[in-house]
């Protein structure tokens, strides 16, 4: 392996905490190539980004996976499906007026088949940008799906010529299909990292340790390129540190308010709005004009910086540094956009505007994380080392079992074959149900993770001893009201509980055997009647609570039992 990816591979293992860090401090702690930690980190973002480490692993593996939708594969290349689309819509616009100019189809039928050839392109489209989750998408088709609105709609054949307010109908539309382009990439990219970070935790322990065999054999077999000639390639953009973007986005700010209020001044060259905050109300009207191109060029601008940011926080300094660029810019009396008519200028046409361009690079922001997560993805698939990194140790991480402290709680009831035996058994049956559901529901509300509950007994993991010992508490006491009330059988239920805590690898119900689990069942069946019995180490972690050594002890511990139990005592 590469020096730079043992480096990274070693550091990583002996701080998993790393993957969340950033690019600059992760290459100034291991000396690896900043780009390499850049990479490594974006396909890291999308490994991770799951609760799958706590997750349930299956010990056989899964089903085959489904074959892909019939939509996939027209999909597959969105571009050229974006392009064959349009290219069709825009042939069926030319013949339907074609056909309409030397008498085929009557004008009725015409716009009726316009509306719905616009309506099933556009639906197409819109799903394919969905499905691809990509915000490069949604810019294509919309270019591309305007433009033949806009050609369409200006061709005319009878009489034969040109329509310049199909022009004006273009740009509508073009208009108009941004946002929903734009909002179809983001939630189709949501999806895809949604399912992407989850895609481990569909694979069984088996298969997950085949996909580390595999990943490792690829990582040696990768000889004749290094880490660094791959990320060599990166844009500059894709590596930009957050410090420079901040600064690019304040001297954006600058320069696009400076360069819109010089035009404003060649506009307006007799000066007039420069005498105060009582502007002619004519040249308030012609300042709030100038906006439109504003918003235009710092929503473009805001949706660039965004990007480049490749975070959503940090999409939202971006803007704030922007914001700070054109509060500076308006400082200076060049022309009509000075800070003059900033005081007079409605608050509310500000703070819409301030919104539109937030909104635009938090959609920047957003996009970006979908884009490194596709193209991580890409990476990995085409054994780039940075990415076969992250995912070795992401399998890594996932495999190694996570210890964490647990505290059993055991339940069983005494003689439970003998009330069977001498009751009818639906009356039996649906007793004994009710009797589970009492212990689940108990367990539950003292935040009990149920590792098995069937029959006559429970197993039963908490976060603390106390939580264990008020729950213990808690069933005791109801068992006495569910023998009162609930139970139809002629014995009542008598209670045996254990308790003991200790260090358990996994969740509680990922596990068949653990000495944890072993041990509670032991103190449990040393428990008295109607008792709560706990090993040394629940004892030792409960000193407020009053109890008697029983005079027993079970796997190195000695058992004492509750002085004060509540349950059906003999």
């Amino acid at each position: 392996m590469n020096s730079d990816l043992q480096k990274l591979t070693e550091y990583v293992r002996s701080r998993p905490d790393a993957v969340w860090t950033t690019a600059e401090h992760l290459a100034a702690q291991t000396g690896i190539h900043r780009q390499l930690a850049d990479r490594f980190l974006q396909a890291s973002s999308r490994l991770y980004n799951t609760h799958a480490s706590t997750s349930p692993r299956r010990l056989l593996p899964s089903e085959a996976p489904q074959r892909k939708p019939w939509f996939d594969h027209l999909f597959r290349e969105p571009s050229a499906f974006l392009l064959v689309s349009s290219a069709i819509l825009l042939g069926i616009l030319l013949a339907s007026d074609l056909f309409a100019a030397i008498g085929i189809l009557s004008r009725s039928p015409l716009r009726f088949l316009k509306l719905l050839t616009w309506m099933g392109v556009l639906s197409l489209q819109i799903a394919c940008i969905f499905w691809r989750g990509m915000l490069r998408y949604s810019w294509i088709g919309a270019l591309l799906f305007g433009a033949v609105i806009a050609l369409g709609s200006s061709i005319s054949f009878s009489p034969l010529g040109w329509d310049w307010d199909g022009l004006f109908l273009g740009v509508l539309v073009l208009v108009l299909y941004i946002p929903l382009a734009i909002t179809a990439a983001m939630a189709g990219g949501y999806r895809k990292v949604r399912e992407e970070s989850l895609e481990l935790d569909r694979l069984s322990r088996q298969e997950m340790l085949a996909r580390l065999l595999s990943v490792r054999d690829r990582l040696k077999s990768i000889t004749s390129e290094t880490p660094e000639s791959r990320v060599d390639t990166d844009k500059w953009w894709q590596v930009l540190p957050s410090k420079s973007v901040n600064r690019f986005s304040l001297m954006a700010g600058m320069v696009s308010t400076l360069l819109i209020m010089v035009v404003a001044r060649i506009l307006e060259p007799s000066g007039a709005l420069l005498t105060g905050p009582n502007i002619p109300n004519e040249s308030n009207l012609f300042a709030s004009i100038m906006l439109i191109p504003a918003g235009i060029l710092g929503v473009t601008l805001q949706v660039g910086l965004g990007f480049i940011s490749r975070n959503p926080i940090r999409a939202i300094w971006t803007w704030c540094y922007y914001v700070a660029g054109i509060l500076a810019a308006l400082l200076i009396p060049i022309g009509t956009l000075c800070i003059y008519h900033f005081k007079s200028t409605d608050f509310v046409n500000w703070m819409f505007l301030g919104g539109t361009v937030l909104i635009s690079a938090l959609t920047g922001g957003i996009g970006a994380q979908i884009e490194m997560s596709a193209k991580s993805k890409i990476l990995s698939e085409t054994d780039d080392p940075a990415a076969l990194t992250a995912e070795m140790l992401a399998l890594e991480f996932r495999l190694r079992p996570q210890s964490r402290y647990v505290c059993v709680m055991v339940i069983d009831a005494v003689q439970s074959s003998v009330m069977k035996a001498h009751a009818d058994p639906f009356e039996a049956e649906w007793t004994f149900r009710e009797y589970q559901l009492l212990i689940a529901k108990v367990s539950g509300d003292y935040l009990g993770e149920v590792h098995s509950i069937a029959g006559d007994g429970a197993v039963v993991g908490f976060r603390s001893a106390n939580d264990a010992l008020r729950a213990a508490q808690a069933t005791q006491e109801s068992i006495v009201i569910f023998n009162q009330g609930i139970n139809r059988l002629s014995m009542p239920f008598k209670l045996r509980i254990g308790l003991h805590s200790g260090d358990v690898e996994g969740h509680l119900d990922q596990v068949q055997y653990t000495a944890v689990i072993d041990i509670a069942a032991h103190v449990e069946k040393l428990c008295p009647v109607g008792g709560i019995a706990m090993s040394t180490r629940v004892r030792d972690e409960l000193v407020s609570v009053a109890t008697y050594d029983t005079g027993k002890c079970t796997d190195g511990f000695q058992v004492f039992a509750v002085a004060q139990a509540t349950g059906f005592q003999l």
